[in-house]
């Protein structure tokens, strides 16, 4: 499996874990365990950065880490702070559990789709239409959360998501969902 592809992956079963997390335990516990694994998390990047062995960190990192990151676990910080927020500013667990798909899904599907796509777009050449569609279109399954509030928010997510942002796209979709659903 390509690296990036397992990338992709490895996105996909951490929005399954929060998401049954959330309708499982509940959104109290998917913010308080996204703040321990997050706190967890950081502590083992930083016993990297300062030349430590890490065990399985190092694992993930080599396998689930992109290059060109800030700090070893960058992508992964991201993801957690984008679920916590998602639980912090959202308070209908249905408008969390839609926008975990969002993130998820849609943000999983645009990449391996993107990478195969062929039509660039014009505000951000390093994203194709194949990529934006695939984040839409699945984000379509948080229909079965929200309804037809989907499409909206996982249009303006598809559009934010697409463009080239100083922040990572795990931040910045979680934010578009919760001013999304704020009007929804």
């Amino acid at each position: 499996m390509s690296f990036e592809l397992q990338r992709q992956a490895f996105h996909l079963a951490l929005g399954l874990v929060a998401l049954a997390v959330l309708l499982v335990l509940g959104r109290q516990f998917l913010m308080a365990s996204s703040f321990f694994f997050m706190l967890i998390g950081f502590l083992l990047a930083n016993r990297l950065v300062l030349g430590a062995k890490a065990g399985i960190t190092e694992w993930f990192i080599e396998r689930f880490e992109r290059k060109d990151v800030l700090f070893p676990g960058y992508g992964s910080a991201c993801y957690g702070l984008g679920v916590l927020f998602l639980a912090g500013f959202l308070h209908e667990p249905a408008a969390i559990a839609a926008s975990l798909i969002i993130l998820a899904v849609g943000d999983g599907l645009s990449t391996v789709a993107g990478k195969m796509g062929k039509i660039r777009l014009p505000w951000n050449p390093g994203k194709t239409l194949e990529g934006t569609l695939a984040f839409v279109a699945g984000s379509l399954a948080g229909f079965v959360f929200v309804g037809w509030a989907i499409i909206p928010v996982a249009l303006v997510a598809a559009l934010v998501e697409s463009i080239d942002w100083p922040l990572d796209d795990n931040l910045m979709v979680p934010v578009a969902c919760t001013v999304m659903f704020w009007f929804f």
